[in-house]
């Protein structure tokens, strides 16, 4: 399922969590600690969240239990893969 909205609008209604979560964000705006943990919420136990970035920009290494696993750089973006702290898998 594709949601082009405002992710407020939606976390607030959505009832439904998630396995795999990949957040888009205006570069101007970025990710904000604020934004991962609303998004956390509607995580699995098992989730993968992926965040577009612009590269090099700074991220928390963790997050609502969730731990940053690994940035790949794509030209001047990134993409940094989160998943549950305790999580023994690993994400290449």
């Amino acid at each position: 399922e594709v949601n082009m909205r405002d992710i407020s609008d939606y976390l607030f209604s959505c009832r439904e969590e998630f396995d795999v979560i990949f957040l888009d964000p205006p570069y101007k705006d970025g990710i904000s600690d604020s934004l991962l943990e609303s998004v956390m919420a509607v995580a699995k136990e098992s989730a993968v969240i992926i965040c577009e970035i612009p590269g090099s920009s700074p991220i928390s290494e963790e997050i609502g239990g969730f731990s940053l696993r690994r940035r790949y750089r794509y030209g001047k973006t990134e993409l940094a893969l989160y998943r549950k702290s305790d999580s023994e898998s690993e994400i290449y």
